[in-house]
């Protein structure tokens, strides 16, 4: 009866568990009901890379400056490296990252990056690409998974005299789930 009066007390303060393991400590008439659990386990988000983020070819400057490349494909140029560098491009030239996401359509997530990479060019010289950003966009829903493609873009920072070849570099994002 003690450990029924301290919960009921526990109760009224407002500071006590609603149940005991113990139900002996009940006197009179009890009822017994049963109540039902269940979890659900399904798989992570899955996410591949899809596309490079290529930023193209231009005219080594002789003064630096940038390429913004949008996660729409836009792509602009500031300083030195502007529309006037920019070269006929072989190979499919300038495009943003992209990766597909297939989730579960119960299923929140949040997509996160780096803000910044390096690119490097064999034998010397680097580059940074700034402000990585990326847009998603709902693609299809097939049965129980939605289809997702994120695009990236970003800042090019180009130096003075930059250094002549191919440079390149990675970034790694990581899916939050919610």
């Amino acid at each position: 009866m003690r450990k029924l009066l301290s919960l009921c007390a526990a109760l009224m303060a407002g500071t006590g568990a609603l149940w005991s393991a113990d139900a002996s400590a009940a006197s009179g008439k009890t009822v017994q009901v049963t109540g039902s659990s269940k979890a659900v386990v399904v798989a992570p988000a899955a996410m591949s890379n899809t596309g490079e983020l290529k930023f193209g070819q231009f005219v080594q400057p002789t003064g630096s400056g940038t390429l913004t490349l949008s996660p729409a494909g836009v792509m602009t140029g500031t300083g030195a490296v502007n529309g006037n560098q920019l070269i006929a491009q072989s190979g499919g030239g300038a495009s943003p990252g992209t990766f597909q996401i297939i989730a579960n359509t119960n299923q929140a997530f949040t997509v996160y990056g780096p803000i910044s990479t390096t690119l490097t060019k064999s034998g010397g010289g680097t580059m940074t690409v700034t402000n990585l950003t990326g847009t998603l966009t709902q693609t299809a829903t097939v049965g129980s998974n939605v289809y997702y493609t994120l695009s990236v873009g970003g800042t090019l920072n180009v130096g003075a005299n930059q250094a002549v070849g191919t440079y390149t570099g990675s970034y790694t994002l990581t899916t939050f789930y919610l």
